[in-house]
């Protein structure tokens, strides 16, 4: 397949910058971080994503499904620590050790999962009432 050349015309309905998926669901985790589900509105979202927010439901059905996407996003990441540790040599103990440190270094580096999850607990926010 030939490379596409950067200056051929897009397509009707085609957005001249595309966004990316990572850029989405990185942009929603902090508003969500910073808020919380129900006080994260989609037009800030969408503002914050350089989007119109029809062109932030192209994207994604609902606020809902975005959030549970994050959130999702987010315990896949530590359901990756907690898979390493339990592959990792040495006792059970020093395995939960090595785990509790990789976990505190990675909410530590990303203060926006931190927070996410703590609003979804206290909160008892979306994730929890469709996953709990």
């Amino acid at each position: 397949m030939a490379p596409r050349n950067p200056r051929a015309r897009r397509g009707p309905g085609r957005p001249a910058r595309p966004i990316r998926r990572e850029k989405i669901l990185s942009v929603a985790r902090g508003v969500f971080a910073e808020c919380g589900y129900a006080a994260a509105s989609t037009t800030r979202l969408a503002e914050l994503m350089g989007l119109t927010k029809a062109s932030l439901f192209h994207h994604v059905r609902s606020k809902e499904e975005l959030y549970l996407e994050v959130v999702r996003e987010t315990l896949g990441r530590l359901g990756e620590l907690v898979e390493e540790a339990r592959e990792q040599d040495g006792s059970f103990v020093e395995r939960i050790d090595r785990l509790a440190d990789d976990v505190t270094e990675f909410l530590a580096a990303q203060p926006d999962a931190a927070r996410l999850l703590t609003w979804e607990v206290v909160g008892s926010g979306p994730f929890m009432e469709h996953e709990g």
